[in-house]
Order: C-alpha cells, then sequence, then structure tokens
C-alpha cells in the first residue's frame, strides 16, 4: 500500500435530516489498492464447455452469498459461479417457456435483495433471488410509462438502467421527451421510483442529447444521470453535467441520497479539480458528424465544452459509494473519492487502474483477457484501507 497527497478542501453539507459541515486541509490519497485474487471463465480443464464464457457481456453482478454472475450475449444466458469461481447453475436463455430472451441481452442489474434483472431491445427479464423466473416487463407501451407521458404532456419514454428491489418495486432511469420541437435538448432524464405500478419521480434534469436534422443526438462530453441503490432501501444519484457548482474559485460535485422509506434527502458535496479537454478530443468527435445542413448545432454544442464531467461513475458496496472522477494520474489510473453513505462521511480518495464492473463486499469484479486472449472473470481484493480501516 502507498499512499500520496494532494492539498484540497473538503466540505461536506448534509441536507434534509439536518445540516454539518466540516474540511480537511490534506487529502490522502491511496495507490495500489487492488491485488488479483482469481481469474476464470476459460479454463477447459476446469470448466465443462456450457460454463466456458463465450462472449460475455461486461456487467459482472454478485449477491450477498457472493455468488457471481456473468451474462453470456453468444449463448444467450447467464451463467453463475460462487465466490470461488466454481461453476453452480446456468438460466434464461432464447425463446418463450423453458427460455426468457426474447433477444439479444445488453446488460444485468442485481439489487441488494438479490432480485436479477436482464435487460434486452425493448423488454427486462426479472429472476427472483434464488434464480427463478419471475416476469417480463416490456417497455413499450408500459402502462406505468403511458401514465408519465400522460400527467406531463410528454411525446414518448424509454427505460433506462433499471434495479428490482422486489416483485413491486423498481428503481429506473427514464427518458421522455417534449411533444414540442422548440427546445435545442427536448428530451428529460427522470430518476422513478416505481411503488405498486405508481411512479414516483425523484429528480428530472435535462438529457444531452440535441435534436438536428438527423434526430436526436449525444453531445460529446456532456455528463449524464448516475445512480446506485444503497442496501437500506435508499438509493445515491447524481448527473454529472448539473449536479456540479463553482464556489470562491473552486469546484464541486453534488452527490443526492434519498431514503424510500421517509423520502428525506440528503446531499454530500465534494471538491474536485476540472480536467480540461483537449482540442484534439473535440476534433475526433467532431470527425464522426456528417456535414450536412442541420448539424452546425451539434458541433457548436461540442465546441462550447471546456472540461469533462466530474464524475464517470458511482458504484456502492454496502454503504459505502465509489465516485469514479475524470482526474488521472500520470499512469493513467483513475482518482477515486469513497464516502460512507450511512453518515455522510467522506473517507479517502484512491487511484484505480480501472473502473471495476461491481465492487462487492470488498471485492472488485471486472472482464478481462487472460494470457491467450479469452475473456475471463478477474476478481480483485480491495484494500482494507480504501473503507477508512
Amino acid at each position: 500500500m502507498r499512499y500520496s497527497s494532494i492539498v484540497i478542501m473538503l466540505v461536506l453539507f448534509l441536507t434534509g435530516c439536518g445540516s454539518d459541515s466540516f474540511e480537511i486541509e490534506e487529502r490522502t490519497v491511496l495507490t495500489d489498492v487492488l491485488t488479483l485474487e482469481l481469474t476464470f471463465g476459460a479454463d477447459e480443464e476446469k470448466l465443462e464447455d456450457e460454463f466456458l464464457l463465450a462472449s460475455p457481456e461486461k456487467t459482472v453482478v454478485v449477491n450477498d452469498a457472493g455468488d457471481i454472475y456473468v451474462l453470456d450475449e453468444m449463448d444467450l444466458n447467464v451463467k453463475v459461479f460462487d465466490k470461488n469461481g466454481e461453476p453452480k447453475i446456468i438460466f434464461g436463455g432464447p425463446g418463450q417457456g423453458p427460455g426468457e430472451f426474447y433477444g439479444a441481452t445488453y446488460w444485468q442489474t442485481i439489487s441488494s435483495t438479490g432480485y436479477l434483472l436482464v435487460s434486452g431491445q425493448n423488454w427486462f427479464v426479472v429472476f427472483s433471488p434464488n434464480n427463478k423466473f419471475i416476469k417480463n416487463i416490456r417497455y413499450t407501451n408500459n402502462p406505468v410509462l403511458n401514465r408519465l407521458l400522460e400527467e406531463n404532456d410528454w411525446r414518448s419514454s424509454s427505460l433506462g438502467t433499471t434495479y428490482v428491489i422486489d416483485d413491486s418495486h423498481f428503481l429506473t432511469s427514464v427518458t421522455t421527451r417534449d411533444n414540442s420541437d422548440e427546445s435545442l435538448y427536448p428530451e428529460h432524464e427522470l430518476l422513478v421510483y416505481l411503488k405498486e405500478d405508481n411512479p414516483v419521480e425523484i429528480a428530472r434534469y435535462q438529457s444531452s442529447r440535441i435534436l438536428t436534422s438527423m434526430g436526436l443526438l449525444p453531445v460529446s462530453f456532456r455528463g449524464s444521470l448516475l445512480f446506485n441503490p444503497i442496501h437500506d432501501n435508499s438509493a445515491v444519484y447524481s448527473h454529472s453535467e448539473f449536479d456540479k457548482f463553482e464556489e470562491n474559485n473552486r469546484s464541486f460535485y453534488t452527490l443526492n441520497i434519498i431514503s424510500f422509506d421517509n423520502n428525506i434527502k440528503r446531499q454530500i458535496t465534494c471538491p474536485y479539480k476540472p480536467v480540461k479537454i483537449p482540442q484534439s478530443q473535440k476534433e475526433e468527435a467532431k470527425r464522426f458528424i456528417p456535414e450536412i445542413p442541420g448539424t452546425e448545432k451539434l458541433i457548436k454544442e461540442i465546441d462550447k465544452a471546456e472540461y469533462y464531467p466530474p464524475l464517470r461513475k458511482l458504484l456502492v458496496d454496502r454503504d459505502f459509494i465509489f465516485a469514479f472522477t475524470n482526474m488521472k494520474n500520470d499512469e493513467e489510473y483513475i482518482l477515486t473519492d469513497v464516502l460512507d453513505a450511512s453518515v455522510g462521511k467522506y473517507l479517502v480518495s484512491a487511484y484505480f487502474p480501472f473502473i471495476p464492473s461491481t465492487i462487492k463486499d470488498g471485492y472488485a469484479y471486472i472482464i478481462g483477457k487472460n494470457d491467450e486472449g479469452f475473456d475471463v472473470v478477474e476478481k480483485y481484493k480491495v484494500s482494507p484501507a480504501v473503507y477508512g480501516k
């Protein structure tokens, strides 16, 4: 374990249940925080053919027992391994009846309650904590989304990342579009808590796509809605474009924490150093935009951007929030702030060599490559110092 230091002020604001603030003059940044403990998925001598990873999707998820779930896009199923990489079960599959996946699968999530959700094109599949099929959810003509459209006079909507809390409670991102095309950014990004099919809007932000002659196109270097459940029936969220501010020539980003038991919201505000976007990156982004009338608005928005958004991803391990920033060191390791959501306390910052797919019970997981170039699951031990121990 090594340490480096950056001199910076950290200020914490808590709202909704009182307020407090403190300052840390010097922030210690940990290095060498991951130790590889296990790789598996490509060893033909240890695994039967059906458990070999053919084309794993990148979102590895882990339940409270340490079971590791890998969504295999080629085999179109979910392969489950125990904490030691030993095969346990395969479920899912193409079609209806014995299979539950209508077509290509894209990503998966698992909540602290153990419910697994697998995403495909226009559908979700929900599995129970004991890996049993519960139901398919189609979000074309979904009645809950239709209710949101009617209440807000929106034209269309689509679901994004979704977590299943239990059979009737979901946490999801929703993208909606205004009926009018007068706005440059006609879409909204919503964080919605679905409680027994009753949509409760948690937050609403402007989307990152603008209207051009080619339709809606994403604006490079513009932030997005990041969120993750916390095990005590709460969640952390932040929009990396809008949940930031300047004060006394210093930059801050804000994490929002909401409890679904009492709807109390808190905020944790952390300082960050803005990272300037190189002109070469802007030119690379513009290179893929066709030179036709109507796309000049998109080019203008890219040219306006000066700095990367403060955050790239949020991960949660129990009460611990990992905020992966856009700041890197000379080795290209990612500066990551770690906070304790239970007390609203900043703990430490660390340089991670990559952004894990999942961090669970002190271990980080990612899909990597072995020496032969085959996909494998990599399991890393996270240093206890990252958790303030």
